[in-house]
């Protein structure tokens, strides 16, 4: 768990990283990024790696506004059905 701080004063768009290993399955790309635009939320990267074992991993930078807004867009990830775990990963400047 990374513990993050919010400006509540202002709003900007900050970079979050989140990490999702998913089967890897026709469609699921398109069912998860659909999840995150459905937040309003913009995908500014994103890199898709498959497993031997029939997964992927797929790790996103998106914008996010606030922590509220970040969690409601794993949430929405997370109820991509062949979604089998999500978590926000620290990014390294």
């Amino acid at each position: 768990k990374i513990d993050v701080a919010w400006d509540k004063g202002v709003k900007t768009t900050r970079t979050a990283k989140l990490k999702v290993l998913c089967y890897d399955e026709k469609g699921l790309l398109t069912n998860i990024s659909a999840a995150i635009t459905a937040q309003e939320a913009n995908i500014t990267n994103a890199t898709i790696t498959t497993t031997p074992d029939k997964n992927a991993v797929c790790i996103f930078e998106i914008g996010v506004t606030d922590l509220k807004h970040m969690e409601n867009i794993i949430k929405g990830i997370q109820k991509v059905k062949r979604v089998i775990k999500v978590e926000r990963i620290k990014i390294i400047n």
